[in-house]
C-alpha cells in the first residue's frame, strides 16, 4: 500500500504540474485573444475609414465627369464658333487676294504690251503716281 501511496502522489505531483502548464497556456491563449479582439476592433474602423474613402473618391469621380462632360461642350461650341471664323477669314482673305491682283493688274503694265482685262487703258510708267506705287510696294510686301 505504500508503493500504491507514493505512485498515486507522484501521480498527483505530475498532474499538478501538467495543470499549472495548462493554466498558464490559457492565460497566454487569453492574452492573444485579447489581442486579437482589440486588433479586429481597429480593423473594423479601419475597413469603416475606407468605406468612406471609397464613397468619397467616388463622388469625386462623379463630379470631375459631370464636369469633363461640360467642358467638352464647351470646348466642342468654341471650336464650331472658330472653325466658323477661320472659314470666314479664309473668303476674307481670298477675295483680299483677288482685289490685289485686279488693282495690281490696272496699276502695272504687262510685259508682253497687252491690257489687263478690265483695267484701264495701260498709263506709261512715268505718270503712275506716288500713291499708286506704295500702294503696289505694300500689295507685294503683304503677299
Amino acid at each position: 500500500m505504500m508503493l500504491d501511496q507514493s505512485v498515486l502522489l507522484i501521480i498527483d505531483a505530475v498532474l499538478m504540474v501538467l495543470l499549472a502548464v495548462a493554466i498558464w497556456q490559457a492565460r497566454s491563449a487569453q492574452r492573444a485573444l485579447k489581442g486579437i479582439r482589440d486588433s479586429q476592433s481597429e480593423l473594423g474602423d479601419v475597413v469603416q475609414a475606407l468605406n468612406r474613402s471609397i464613397i468619397d473618391a467616388q463622388l469625386g469621380v462623379d463630379k470631375l465627369k459631370a464636369v469633363a462632360q461640360e467642358t467638352d461642350q464647351k470646348l466642342g461650341s468654341e471650336i464650331k464658333k472658330a472653325t466658323k471664323l477661320v472659314d470666314e477669314l479664309t473668303l476674307i482673305a481670298e477675295a483680299g487676294n483677288s482685289l490685289a491682283d485686279r488693282i495690281e493688274a490696272g496699276l502695272v503694265p504687262r510685259r508682253d504690251g497687252a491690257q489687263a482685262q478690265g483695267a484701264a487703258p495701260e498709263k506709261p510708267v512715268e505718270k503712275v503716281s506716288k500713291e499708286q506705287k506704295e500702294l503696289l510696294k505694300a500689295l507685294k510686301a503683304a503677299r
